[in-house]
């Protein structure tokens, strides 16, 4: 996955939890047989925004839940 952009204004959604707009895609992918040999290959996939709450324990950034802004076609 590749982050194309993050957005946010550090307001809290609930108690310790922040709300993030982030635009993410996932990259080109090669899968390989175990004697090496290539079994598939994907394309880069659109970019997509999604909505994340996180939260900031123990020293580090978590995901608490990330949901895609629009359906997927």
């Amino acid at each position: 996955m590749v982050v194309e952009g993050v957005q946010t204004k550090f307001i809290e959604s609930s108690p310790a939890e922040y709300q993030v707009l982030i635009q993410v895609y996932q990259d080109t992918l090669s899968y390989y047989r175990a004697d090496k040999t290539l079994d598939e290959k994907t394309e880069r996939g659109p970019a997509n925004g999604d909505i994340m709450v996180a939260s900031y324990t123990g020293g580090a950034w978590r995901a608490v839940t990330v949901e895609h802004l629009a359906k997927s076609r």
